[in-house]
């Protein structure tokens, strides 16, 4: 298991609206999972969760330690748009990526999109 809730409960508005109740789950290292719901069922929150800007009120999150989280976002940062495609991957990395351009790609395949690499964001429909 790379990430698992442990009995996570969670609410805003000083517990009047309940968005998680003693949730629990794992993720196992190299799946892929959807998280699906309506408005205001909780998916934003279990994210902000994980990435640490939300602390469960009750209930424990573990996540492997060594292990990298990445988000990728609804609608893309203004700042963003003029970089390639390249050049965004990088922005992931604190040091520069040797192998960026083979990450890049086994991305892309992943997600049947193929795409050049120097082609900006702002070029692409949501």
């Amino acid at each position: 298991m790379i990430l698992r809730f442990d009995d996570v409960s969670f609410a805003y508005n000083d517990g009047k609206h309940p968005i998680l109740v003693e949730s629990d789950f794992s993720i196992r290292e190299n799946t892929k999972i959807t998280i699906m719901g309506q408005n205001g069922s909780g998916k934003t929150t279990i994210f902000k969760m994980i990435l640490g800007e939300l602390t469960p009120q009750k209930g424990k999150i573990n996540i492997v330690q060594g292990n990298t989280i990445a988000v990728a976002r609804q609608v893309m940062q203004k700042d963003h748009l003029p970089l390639s495609i390249k050049e965004f991957f990088q922005t992931a990395f604190a040091e520069k990526d040797y192998q960026i351009d083979r990450k890049i790609d086994e991305v892309l395949k992943a997600v049947n999109f193929n795409a050049p690499m120097n082609k900006p964001i702002k070029e692409f429909s949501g």
